[in-house]
């Protein structure tokens, strides 16, 4: 990354960074959430997990098209 992407960075997108890095790093989704201060789990799984798309995604795999 260069020295300017970082200096135009937003505290939002630190923030929505720094919880993908743990997400994808295997945090539990509850203390992810808890950081956060999302009020439903739902809202932070949406945003950092996708699981609804991620578990579609992966029954597809191997299927004839």
């Amino acid at each position: 990354m260069e020295a300017s992407e970082l200096r135009a960075a937003t505290t939002h997108w630190l923030r929505h960074t720094g919880a993908s890095m743990e997400v994808a790093a295997g945090r539990n989704l509850a203390h992810v959430q808890a950081d956060l201060g999302h009020g439903s789990i739902r809202t932070t799984d949406e945003l950092y997990v996708d699981s609804d798309n991620m578990e579609r995604a992966s029954s597809a795999k191997g299927q004839d098209v």
